[in-house]
């Protein structure tokens, strides 16, 4: 009765805590998922009544969503099943379709009628949505451009995010972890922040304002500071850079004063009217136009300005603005204290919702500028005059009819330099000048303002020359007077009789036109020089052609002795040839006039005379009167003008008159190139003489080359030269040589060495390759070519040259001498590894020996050292008769097997012998094989290893109890390692190259026991002819 009372109220217990949770629980069949129970917070949770969910099975909440379908519902059950308890996030779907998060909790409870599933489901999508949200804002945070931050109650940070770091120049935000926010700032900036941040905090929970940040560099920078109070005591700080809006504001302030200084010193007058048309702004040029302060001005209308008639055409020209609702510029002229001035004026409108808000207008005075638009379009008129210009006096009477147009000034004239006189000479001159000056003088050296203008090139502007020192008629009645230089040619002179002023616009205008009248000079001197220059040109052009199909250096002379004397029309010319033999000039070709004038031509010695200074010193020299001359050769000659040029090593030029002349700059420029010509055609013949020399001696050297000399074009990828070798050793013709390409002559395999060698060459770059060059019947000789790029005249590469050299005799050397190198380093590895087994076993029983004082050991000893002797014999003989083994005989493995274990056992290693194996072989390598294996097992399995030997079908094996070698390393045993630097063969390595050189197979496996197993297949034997260890390398 008590029990049944205790189960009651157990059952009245469940039943009160079922329905008064919080959690929806329901309870279902484990095996079909049908609800059994439900309690009131599921039907809440799933809209569902408890009736409704009776009828129900469990998987019928899933949503269609594939990580939530009804699939994976049982999945979970199952789990729970299995597991006894399973705990899941999981979607449900409920009666009005919404979808919920919930955290699913599964126990399997098993009664009698079996199992059940008890499933705890508690609503978590709220939290999961504020966590979400959480989330969100976080990365809003992290990725917000203001530097957001927290601080705990005494300052310090407890998060930072990215920007507000890398503000103060952190590259991390965690590096302001646990520093104070004063760290951040100096020490003045933190007094003001604690006063009035803190205080306001304080009072107020929060502060705003600015503030100088200080960053890790030292670097300054301002910011806008939000602080927030936390119910913690710490604070939100949130900074923002305002680094660039400072400095834009500063701009702007800045832009605003220049613009102000720009308003009050620009020379246009700036205004500002209102929709009225009153003045509401003038700058200061606008008050000196007018002559009246701004406050006299602001707030006016035009008419109280300007008077009636202007201020209507002002205001048309305002209202036309407005209407059309664009900037315009119009020319304007107003009257301004009696007199007419033009102005080109822009007005701007400014316009606040569609009504005018402020016309502004910027006034130019373009008066003078005007004036200059007359003057210059008279001078353009002028300068289209002057290109039509045919000579000097021309260009002299148009400069003088426009200055008396332009200056108003009735007197003008040209001078003319004249070298001959040495003076300024009148050359034209308006009608005033004839009748006010008369005559119009010559004006010599220093005797005038005109001539020093010219000889100083600089202009002169004098508003009254009756007080100038220098001026050349003191009587004169010219008063202001202007002087521009025309630079070679002369002056340009404008005057007055009435003293006036010239003012800048005059003197700019003046320095133009006379620029305009010296170009104008210079266009016709050009023009008359270019004529002469063209005589010269053809004449050198028809000598340039004869001086090149010239033959010999008496033909090349007399070509140069006819031309000087045609086109320079001097009768005495001739070559004067340097005889190295005598060190003297003689006479080598004259013209028929020197042999007239002289009854003998002299022969010019060292140091003696004009020509052979010119010869000596290489510079030519001009004489007008060759008598004047300290050093002249014979100082009753008849020669009075001479020319004499340098023709190099070859000798000097001479050309001359018996008259006195002045050579002018053509006859001196034609006769300097004539001379250039005359030396570059004799040296190109030596040249010529050397070079065939030289070609005929560098054919005979290519040709008795022992080596294929080549040289081919980039261009055609032929060969352009070769010597004899390339035909002996191809068998090709010279003419199948010249037909065929380079490729051609390569073996297939080098195409790719040669086109690689090919581009370097090209790019500059002399280069050395390896390849195979094919003979017609097909043999491949191996071959070493240089070859360097060859370039033109421009330096582009056009072709390659080099020389080819026979290696076989090289190849097969350097074969041998690797044959012969891995054979030594073998032996050293050998000797090196193999010798240590019977020594360290010898050096070991010596040791016993010598602590216990028994002679029996010292057999050992000697068993060891004569083990080592025997190694070492058969190494030598091994090394010398470069065979890998020796002859082989019939052996049986389990006795020598027991044989190499006395030179590498332990006390506490084990042999096992399993089987007998009978082999044919090397009797010494075999025993070094099994000596290398059982090593190698001590060594990694231990001194208390286990190792066994036994028979396969086909060879042997041997294996260790160790714990094996991981298959990844298995391919690394038999490989050649480095040790200390050295290239030296391990045990494994030598035991591989025995078992090749056996004609072997071996294998590397695991052991039933775990341990290394060495599998040795004797059926692939084979019989080897040639040096079987390094034969097996080679495969």
């Amino acid at each position: 009765m008590a029990d049944k009372t205790r189960n009651i109220r157990g059952e009245l217990s469940y039943r009160e805590i079922f329905h008064a949770v919080n959690d929806a629980i329901l309870v279902h069949d484990a095996k079909t998922g049908t609800i059994l129970d439900a309690n009131p917070a599921a039907e809440q949770l799933y809209g569902y009544s408890r009736a409704e969910l009776l009828e129900m099975d469990i998987g019928e909440f899933s949503t269609n969503q594939p990580a939530y379908s009804q699939t994976r519902a049982i999945e979970q059950i199952d789990r729970a099943v299995q597991e006894g308890n399973n705990r899941f996030e999981w979607m449900i779907e409920r009666k009005d379709g919404t979808e919920r998060t919930v955290d699913v909790k599964l126990t399997r409870e098993t009664v009698q009628e079996g199992n059940l599933l008890l499933a705890v489901v508690r609503d978590v999508t709220e939290r999961r949505e504020a966590e979400r949200t959480t989330r969100q804002l976080r990365e809003a945070v992290e990725s917000s451009m203001d530097g957001v931050a927290v601080l705990d109650n005494v300052g310090e940070y407890v998060y930072v995010n990215g920007a507000h770091a890398e503000m103060y120049g952190f590259d991390d935000p965690d590096k302001l972890i646990g520093k104070s926010w004063r760290a951040m700032y100096t020490d003045e900036e933190i007094d003001r922040l604690e006063r009035e941040a803190m205080s306001t905090i304080a009072a107020e929970g929060e502060w705003r304002g600015e503030a100088t940040g200080h960053r890790v560099d030292g670097e300054h920078f301002p910011q806008e500071v939000s602080l927030t109070a936390l119910d913690s005591g710490g604070l939100i700080c949130v900074v923002r850079d305002v680094t660039e809006r400072t400095e834009m504001t500063e701009r702007v302030r800045k832009t605003r004063r220049e613009l102000q200084a720009v308003l009050d010193n620009t020379p246009a007058a700036v205004y500002k009217k209102d929709s009225e048309g009153r003045y509401q702004y003038v700058n200061g040029y606008y008050e000196r136009l007018f002559d009246r302060p701004a406050s006299e001005l602001i707030g006016r209308l035009p008419v109280e300005i300007h008077g009636e008639e202007m201020a209507e055409m002002i205001t048309a020209h305002d209202q036309y603005v407005i209407e059309n609702g664009k900037a315009t510029t119009t020319e304007e002229t107003i009257e301004i204290d009696g007199s007419h001035r033009s102005f080109l004026t822009s007005r701007i409108p400014l316009f606040d919702d569609g009504e005018l808000d402020f016309l502004y207008g910027i006034a130019v005075d373009i008066t003078e500028l005007k004036a200059r638009e007359r003057t210059l379009h008279a001078l353009n008129e002028t300068a289209t005059a002057l290109v039509g210009a045919r000579n000097r006096a021309e260009v002299a009477q148009l400069a003088v009819d426009t200055a008396e147009d332009a200056f108003s000034l009735p007197l003008a004239g040209v001078w003319e330099y004249d070298a001959e006189a040495e003076a300024l000479v009148p050359v034209a001159e308006t009608d005033h000048s004839r009748d006010i000056v008369g005559e119009a003088p010559t004006f010599e050296e220093g005797t005038s303002l005109a001539w020093e203008a010219f000889k100083t090139s600089q202009p002169r502007f004098v508003e009254d020359v009756s007080g100038e020192s220098d001026m050349f008629n003191p009587e004169t009645s010219i008063r202001s007077e202007m002087v521009l230089p025309l630079g070679e040619y002369g002056v340009l002179l404008c005057a007055s009789t009435n003293a006036q002023t010239f003012d800048d616009y005059e003197r700019e205008f003046g320095a133009t036109l006379a620029a305009t009248v010296q170009t104008a000079l210079t266009r016709i001197e050009r023009e008359r020089e270019l004529r002469r220059r063209e005589q010269v040109l053809h004449s050198l052009t028809e000598v340039a052609t004869s001086l090149i199909d010239a033959e010999t250096d008496e033909e090349t002379a007399e070509i140069a002795v006819e031309t000087a004397q045609d086109v320079l029309n001097l009768p005495l010319a001739g070559i004067w040839r340097h005889e190295s033999d005598e060190d003297v000039l003689a006479p080598f070709v004259t013209s028929s006039g020197a042999e007239e004038i002289f009854d003998k031509l002299p022969t010019f010695k060292e140091g003696r005379g004009l020509s052979w200074r010119v010869f000596t010193s290489g510079r030519p020299e001009v004489f007008r009167d060759v008598t004047d001359e300290d050093e002249v050769y014979d100082p009753e000659t008849p020669l009075r003008s001479e020319i004499l040029l340098p023709l190099g090593e070859h000798g000097v030029f001479l050309c001359g008159t018996v008259e006195r002349r002045r050579f002018d700059e053509y006859a001196l420029e034609f006769a300097s190139i004539l001379s250039t010509m005359t030396e570059s055609a004799l040296t190109s013949a030596d040249r010529e003489r050397e070079l065939r020399e030289q070609r005929e001696f560098t054919d005979q050297l290519i040709s008795t080359l022992p080596d294929l000399f080549y040289v081919f074009d980039t261009t055609s990828g032929t060969f352009v030269r070769w010597n004899d070798r390339l035909t002996e050793l191809t068998g090709y013709s010279d003419t199948e040589v010249e037909t065929t390409s380079v490729t051609e002559f390569v073996a297939e395999a080098d195409e790719a060495t040669l086109l690689d060698g090919l581009e370097s060459i090209l790019n500059g770059e002399p280069t050395t390759i390896a390849i195979h060059i094919v003979a017609s019947d097909g043999r491949e000789v191996p071959h070493e070519l240089t070859g360097a790029p060859v370039r033109d005249p421009d330096g582009e590469i056009i072709g390659v040259c080099g020389i080819g050299r026979d290696i076989s005799d090289r190849l097969a050397y350097e074969r041998e001498l690797e044959r012969k190198n891995a054979r030594l380093e073998e032996f050293a590895s050998v000797v090196a590894h193999d010798i240590r087994n019977p020594l360290t076993v010898a050096t070991g029983y010596l040791e016993l020996a010598q602590e216990v004082g028994d002679g029996r050991y010292l057999e050992e000893v000697e068993r060891g050292l004569a083990r080592t002797a025997e190694i070492t014999e058969n190494l030598l003989t091994l090394a010398r008769a470069g065979e890998g083994i020796g002859e082989r005989e019939s052996i049986e493995l389990e006795s020598l097997a027991r044989k190499a274990w006395e030179n590498v056992r332990t006390s506490r290693a084990r042999l096992l012998i399993e089987d007998e194996v009978e082999v044919e072989g090397d009797r010494l390598r075999l025993t070094q094989l099994f000596e290398n294996l059982f090593r190698n097992a001590i060594e990694h399995a231990g001194e208390d290893v286990t190792i066994c030997f036994g028979a396969l079908t086909e060879g042997f094996y041997v294996e260790d109890n160790g714990s094996g070698i991981p298959e990844e390393h298995r391919a690394e045993l038999f490989v050649t390692r480095e040790s200390d630097g050295k290239n030296a063969r391990f045990g494994l390595a030598i035991v591989s190259d025995i078992v090749e050189a056996h004609g072997w197979e071996i294998a590397v496996t695991n052991g039933d026991n775990g341990g290394a197993r060495f599998e040795i297949e004797t059926q692939s034997q084979v019989q080897l002819e040639t040096d079987p260890i390094e034969s097996g390398r080679q495969r």
